[in-house]
């Protein structure tokens, strides 16, 4: 009898432990992250060249 309940003890806590490492691990997304850059870059860009052109504005 108590062997049993220790064999399940045992399982279920290697399940949890599976089920943490299963959670802890998430695949890079790479297309999604790398459209994300661009859009970062360009928009960056884009606000410089404003700062820019509204100084030379001003000169």
């Amino acid at each position: 009898m108590a062997n049993k309940k220790e064999d399940d003890l045992l399982k279920q806590s290697a399940k949890q432990r599976l089920a943490k490492v299963r959670y802890d691990y998430q695949p890079p997304k790479k297309k999604k992250n790398r459209v994300r850059d661009y859009l970062n870059v360009v928009i960056i860009i884009l606000v410089l060249s404003g700062l820019v052109i509204s100084l030379l504005q001003l000169l």
